[in-house]
């Protein structure tokens, strides 16, 4: 315990000296060619690979690969243990090719088409339920361009998104 006590006293002590440490400067040097590199614009060849990752993970069971999907306000609001809860209780199969229908701005929303089925121990105790509950899910991934790259802001079903965001389907024509 003393040891510990010590290092933490030693750390601390380090981190109160004047002098630059490589860290400091390492991080100034990344924040330079930050301010160098071209600022990206959102891009739909990046936002197809990223739904595909996605979906691929899903599919997977990776779970903890799908939160890293997620933008960071979204992190905030839910952490990774509240995310994980009951996950590996659904199957993703079938994965349709994503679609993309509409960039606006910093926003993408990307169609998927989707085999899930519920498999939690319990719906085995449902009488007269002798096969799986599996649904195709018509999805809308929306994503968040921030920083370079996509980040999965929400999912929709596709007939809630076609109340709420009626927009997406109108031609950007007169």
């Amino acid at each position: 315990m003393r040891f510990l006590s010590s290092l933490l006293s030693l750390l601390a002590l380090l981190g109160c000296s004047q002098e630059p440490s490589l860290s400091s400067t390492s991080a100034t040097s990344a924040n330079e060619r930050a301010e160098d590199a071209p600022v990206l614009a959102p891009d739909s060849s990046r936002l197809l690979e990223r739904s595909r990752e996605l979906w691929q993970h899903k599919q997977a069971g990776d779970w903890i690969q799908v939160y890293d999907f997620y933008a960071p306000q979204y992190k905030r609001a839910r952490p990774l243990g509240k995310f994980l809860a009951g996950r590996e209780y659904h199957l993703y199969e079938d994965a349709s090719e994503p679609l993309i229908l509409k960039i606006d701005e910093d926003r993408g929303f990307v169609e998927i088409h989707v085999q899930w089925t519920p498999t939690h121990p319990i719906l085995a105790t449902v009488d007269n339920q002798t096969e799986p509950l599996t649904q195709i899910l018509d999805e809308v991934d929306e994503w968040l361009w921030s920083e370079g790259e996509w980040w999965l802001a929400r999912n929709h079903r596709l007939s809630e998104l076609r109340r709420t965001h009626p927009h997406l389907w109108k031609s950007e024509k007169g």
